[in-house]
């Protein structure tokens, strides 16, 4: 819903629109969030902050709920563990091997190590480097990133929405959006349900028994 080519067409179309922002624009909002003014509190664990457009067509609701903050750092949290110990485990491997191993493969393992645990791949930079002096030849140089755990407590929690809705309380936008978050979740359970079913019938005969069945 959030790309650009269906918000072009809400907008040709005359449609007015509250939807939830993607994760780029979000991190693209990052020093807005780290500001502390002009922050208001609409729930006991909510805050948001409205961010106009230079255009003046559309505006930027910033959202940080402190449930979500916490449930967000526990995952990071799971998240660099692992992906710490997959470090440790890989440059044990090197350490120990008896002959040149190849960098390449290497490397290729380091970007799935990453890719399998995206959520804290900017924790670290990891590279190979030539290590002449070892059995392997190599040795893996894992370097935590300077500005990692900034961005990670101040992202954390929080959530982007879009509006071209300039005339609504920063309140009303969140409660609508949540209303409509609500609207989806409870059909996207009522599929769920429906798919359980046994209704996947090919054949005529299939569905009279199945009908029969159920009365």
């Amino acid at each position: 819903m959030a790309s650009e080519d269906n918000v072009r067409f809400l907008r040709q179309a005359g449609r007015r629109y509250l939807i939830g922002a993607s994760k780029s624009d979000l991190r693209r909002h990052e020093a807005q969030i780290a500001e502390q003014r002009d922050w208001a509190r609409i729930r006991e664990d909510v805050e948001v902050k409205l961010c106009p457009t230079e255009n003046g067509e559309e505006l930027y609701i910033l959202c940080r709920s402190e449930q979500r903050r916490e449930k967000e750092l526990a995952i990071l949290d799971r998240f660099e563990k692992r992906l710490e110990n997959r470090i440790e485990s890989l440059k044990r491997r090197i350490a120990k091997a008896k002959e040149p191993i190849d960098r390449a493969q290497v490397d290729q393992q380091i970007g799935r190590m990453l890719q399998s645990n995206f959520r804290a791949s900017g924790k670290y930079d990891l590279r190979t480097e030539e290590a002449p002096e070892t059995a392997a030849g190599i040795r893996l140089v894992a370097k935590e990133g300077s500005i990692w755990k900034g961005t990670r407590d101040t992202m954390a929690g929080c959530y982007l929405l879009r509006t071209n809705i300039m005339d609504w309380m920063h309140d009303e936008l969140w409660k609508t959006y949540i209303q409509l978050a609500d609207a989806e979740d409870a059909f996207r359970t009522q599929k769920s349900h429906l798919s359980i079913r046994p209704v996947w019938h090919h054949r005529e005969d299939r569905t009279k028994a199945y009908g029969a069945q159920e009365n």
